[in-house]
């Protein structure tokens, strides 16, 4: 019973020094980083076996471990062995004394190894070294793991007690605990690193992520995500390529590769890794970040050739909406255009420097070769060179090229470089091609000008750099409209031709001659608009002295509304002279132009003058109202009913009965006088009374006057018809009153009227007055000869001018003889009154004729 109190205080001390020999040894802290290294508690180690071999007389003890990945031990540590013996040995679970206690978990005592057949692997090493027996004792942790086995080898045939079992087992579990830590802080240290290093790698990954988003280009992609796997990985050499260069990569040892697969599944290229900078072999872990790395530079690549093609697509789209409103603003400067010559000049403005750095229009004209319409170059030198050389050597439709050859294909032709061979095709020698290629650049585009099937013309351009499909649509299209408006303008050009002809022939060539007025007149036609319009003015004398003046204005442009206007002044005229007066003429009017074809609303102002009772009377259809200007320089607009247009029907037309003082101006016009694109009707008749209102030299200096005031004198909208009637202020010249006087038709009426005629010019009048004197008196004898009514003489002088006319009875018109016959016994007076007078004249009344003539004082 002794001996058991003893044993417990031999293994307690035991423990105790083995406690205080762990305290001394390696901190566990210190240990090493992988479950395999245990050579820092190695010290520990030997020291627990130094002490089991004191306890159980013995120098050899070893403590064997498990290996993590095999199922085999090796020696971690121990005592009394030859290091290149113990060292090297491996021990597989099941054989051997520690293999069996790792694999039982029991005890194992083997007192004869020579006789054990499952030390039969180390039985001949292990006796060469002196052992005969072995206890193994295995390593368990609390949970029942086996750590490994502690093994007590003897020189001697020995067996253990119990007691010394206990001993061995109670070291088995130190040491088995001793392990156990090691590892699980090894595997602790192992974890820690592998997350740095897994963090590491997502920063790096993550700062290559940050990069691939402001990279630019395909080569900045590759740039970051080889710097990212020489960094994160550690690769030692980098290559990226794209699918183009992806040949050149080649199978190496100790290299991997990831491809750069799109979201299409097409192939972007590859990233090929060489060698480790620490020597290692690349592990799955890197081929797994590499694969990270070549998935990220491919969606780089891919959002980056998506934003390319996007910005492409945008480009494209921006370059097309500029050039579709190019195209839109080219065709709104056309419309206004009405000259084919500006229609040239606009579409080679429109071609340089925008599609080229030349531009050439050539024209077909109905007859002859085609003719050269404009030129334009970005040069000054090389458009004086193309003139010389197009002098010289015009296009010829023999040409295979160029602008002769687009005129007989009708077909555009896009020569994208200009080679010496088409140099030599369209020239007769070398001299001319030398000539033709210093005024021709690298590329060339021929359209041609059709419009409504119809060949117009060639547009040639040139420049240096090659003309993209876009660009040709868009010159096709430039042309297409460009000779659409030449077109329209060469027929806008013929119509208004016509037009103005037909309106200039249907237009008064002269208007009646008055002693007591004078009458000026204008007609302009539009410069904007597009075709002439249906202003007219007219002044009829209709007997007595008096006279019926119209100005009107027919709805429309055109032949259409000239010809209109023909009619109408035609009616006005019949009407007139039937003696119908202002408001009843209108009546008339109107019926005359709701009967027309085709109705063409019609404003109208007609007055009927009585100049020597200064009577005026005014009726309006739809027509802006007179201005009457009165000597003391106040101006106001007739207040007149307005009316409306003829054409309309049913309307009342109502007569405005002025009476006016000597030397009144009446102002008639159309609205084109008043009105245009920048200057509304209100302003327009504003500026004409301000300038009515000034002094008044004569009817002639008033029409240019006020036709310059309202920008007329220039460029202007529509076409206007202004019509000035200048009384005579009642004093003549030097305070000689007008003459008027009623003759019958005797001998003595030629008398009476010389001696009036010398009462108005006065005793100065010299030569001048004999010659009046002499013409006055053919004038009233014809008239008492042919006539045989009663005669009116009137006469009046105004700025050195003297008017005089006479009026009678007779329908029989004068004529004077260029050649007259000696024998004849009439028409010397005539001839005398052609050859003295300044002008003279004969217009046919309702009620006879009037003789007139003027003569200079």
């Amino acid at each position: 019973m002794s001996e058991r109190p003893s044993r417990e205080e031999d293994l307690a001390r035991v423990q105790v020094e083995l406690a205080t020999a762990a305290a001394d040894a390696t901190p566990l802290a210190d240990l090493g980083p992988t479950v395999r290294d245990l050579t820092r508690v190695q010290p520990l180690l030997e020291q627990l076996l130094h002490v089991v071999a004191d306890l159980l007389g013995t120098d050899m003890a070893a403590v064997w471990v498990t290996d993590p990945f095999v199922d085999e031990l090796y020696a971690a540590a121990w005592t009394g062995l030859p290091d290149d013996y113990i060292g090297s040995l491996r021990v597989p679970f099941g054989s051997g004394s520690a293999g069996r206690a790792v694999t039982t978990g029991a005890p194992v005592m083997l007192t004869d190894i020579g006789t054990e057949p499952s030390y039969a692997p180390f039985s001949e090493q292990a006796q060469a070294h002196g052992i005969t027996s072995v206890l193994s004792m295995p390593m368990l942790t609390l949970t029942g793991a086996p750590m490994g086995a502690l093994s007590a080898y003897y020189r001697v045939t020995t067996d253990p007690g119990p007691r010394e079992r206990r001993l061995v087992e109670a070291y088995a579990r130190q040491a088995a605990e001793i392990v156990e830590r090691a590892r699980m802080h090894g595997e602790a240290r192992q974890l820690a690193d592998l997350e740095r290093r897994r963090a590491a790698q997502l920063r790096g990954l993550a700062d290559a992520a940050l990069a691939l988003t402001a990279a630019d280009t395909v080569e900045v992609i590759l740039q970051v995500v080889t710097d990212a796997a020489r960094d994160v990985i550690g690769a030692r050499e980098v290559v990226a390529t794209r699918r183009e260069a992806a040949q050149e990569l080649a199978a190496a040892p100790r290299t991997v590769t990831a491809p750069l697969i799109g979201r299409s599944g097409a192939t972007l290229g590859h990233l090929q890794l060489s060698q480790k900078a620490d020597g290692q072999e690349f592990t799955a872990e890197d081929q797994l970040i590499l694969v990270q790395l070549a998935q990220m530079a491919s969606a780089a690549i891919d959002a980056l050739e998506a934003l390319e093609r996007e910005r492409t697509a945008r480009r494209e789209a921006e370059a097309a909406a500029r050039a579709q409103a190019t195209l839109s603003e080219a065709s709104a400067q056309f419309a206004e255009v009405l000259e084919p010559a500006e229609v040239t000049r606009l579409l080679t403005a429109l071609s340089v420097p925008d599609l080229a750095s030349l531009a050439v229009v050539y024209r077909v004209m109905d007859a002859g070769p085609p003719e050269l319409a404009d030129i334009r170059t970005e040069d000054a030198s090389l458009r004086n060179r193309l003139i010389d050389y197009l002098e010289r050597f015009p296009p010829s439709i023999d040409q295979p090229h160029g602008i002769g050859h687009v005129l007989v294909t009708g077909e555009p032709e896009l020569l994208p470089e200009v080679t010496d061979d088409i140099l030599a095709a369209v020239t007769a020698d070398a001299a001319e091609a030398a000539l033709l290629r210093t005024v021709v650049l690298r590329s060339g585009l021929c359209v041609p000008l059709i419009a409504r099937g119809r060949l117009l013309g060639v547009l040639a351009l040139s420049r240096d750099d090659a003309y993209t499909d876009r660009e040709v649509a868009y010159a096709l299209d430039l042309a297409r409209r460009g000779a659409l408006a030449m077109d329209n303008a060469t027929r806008y050009a013929f119509e208004r031709d016509l037009a103005g002809a037909l309106q200039r022939s249907l237009l008064p060539r002269s208007t009646p001659a008055s002693a007591l007025l004078t009458i000026a007149s204008r007609y302009l036609a539009g410069a904007r608009g597009t075709q002439v319009g249906g202003d007219w003015y007219d002044v009829i004398d209709v007997g007595g002295g008096r006279l019926m003046f119209v100005v009107g204005d027919v709805m429309g442009r055109g032949v259409r509304a000239a010809a209109v206007m023909g009619q109408l002044r035609a009616t006005v005229r019949a009407y007139a002279v039937e003696g119908h007066g202002p408001a009843e003429l209108l009546t008339r009017l109107d019926l005359v132009v709701q009967s027309l074809d085709e109705v063409h609303f019609t404003t109208c102002a007609v007055g009927l003058l009585d100049p020597t009772a200064r009577d005026l009377c005014v009726a309006l259809a739809g027509h802006l109202p007179p201005l009457v200007v009165r000597p003391d320089g106040t101006a106001d607009y007739l207040e007149a009913d307005p009316g409306l247009p003829l054409g309309v029907g049913g309307a009342e037309f109502v007569e405005q009965h002025v009476d006016l003082t000597a030397g009144s101006t009446v102002l008639l016009y159309t609205d084109g006088l008043v009105e245009g694109r920048e200057l509304s009707v209100e302003e327009g008749m504003r500026l004409l009374r301000e300038e009515a209102r000034k002094p008044i030299r004569s009817a002639e200096e008033l029409c240019d006057r006020v036709l310059h005031a309202l920008g007329h004198d220039g460029d202007h909208d529509d076409d206007t018809a202004l019509l000035v009637l200048l009384l005579d202020d009642g004093s003549g010249q030097d305070g000689r009153e007008p003459l008027v006087l009623e003759l019958s038709a005797s001998p003595e009426s030629a008398a009476t009227a010389r001696e009036a005629l010398a009462v108005l010019l006065g005793p100065d009048a010299g030569e001048p007055g004999q010659t009046a004197a002499l013409l006055l008196t053919e004038l009233v004898s014809n008239a008492v000869r042919f006539a045989g009514g009663d005669l009116l003489v009137r006469a009046g002088v105004h700025s050195d001018l003297l008017l005089v006319e006479v009026c009678d009875t007779s329908e029989r018109m004068p004529t004077s003889l260029a050649a007259p016959n000696p024998d004849a016994e009439s028409g010397r007076g005539m001839l005398l009154v052609s050859e003295l007078a300044d002008r003279w004249g004969a217009e046919p009344l309702p009620t006879g004729k009037r003789v007139w003539f003027e003569l200079s004082l």
